[in-house]
Formats: structure tokens, sequence, C-alpha cells
């Protein structure tokens, strides 16, 4: 599983907000990471054993979902 890039979303007195956003090489990373974290069950497994997978760091449950793309945002023309 290889990044492209990672951005820790941070306060303004620079404290981490509990969030970022990973940008995956290929969407096999993406599928990957989503597997590893539990954020997807593989058909064969039960949920039981999926919620038992989900993965921990210091303390927190590790989720990963699918940002989606930025909706256009509408613009009014300048005013002269």
């Amino acid at each position: 599983m290889q990044t492209k890039s990672v951005k820790i979303i941070k306060s303004k007195d620079e404290k981490p907000k509990g969030f970022g956003y990973i940008e995956f090489e290929d969407v096999d990373g993406l599928k990957d990471a989503l597997l590893k974290t539990g954020s997807v069950r593989p058909p064969f497994l039960s949920r039981q054993a999926a919620d038992a997978s989900r993965k921990n760091f210091s303390g927190r449950t590790i989720r990963v979902s699918v940002a989606e793309p930025r909706k256009a945002s509408f613009r009014a023309p300048p005013l002269y």
C-alpha cells in the first residue's frame, strides 16, 4: 500500500483535530486500507469478526472512508 500524500488537520493552535486525508498511489492501496481498518467487510467475514479486527492507534479506532469529489461552487459574476 503506497501513499501519495498525508495531511493531518490541525486547529489554529496546531493541535490535531482527530482526522486527516490520505491520497493513495492507486485504487488498490485504498481498497487495502479499507479492508485492513475494517471499514469494509469482506463477504466471507462475519460482522462480529470484522468488528473485532478494527484497528486502533493510541486507543483510538481508525476509520477510513472515501471522500467525494468537490462539487462545483456557484460564484456570482463581479459587480462593476
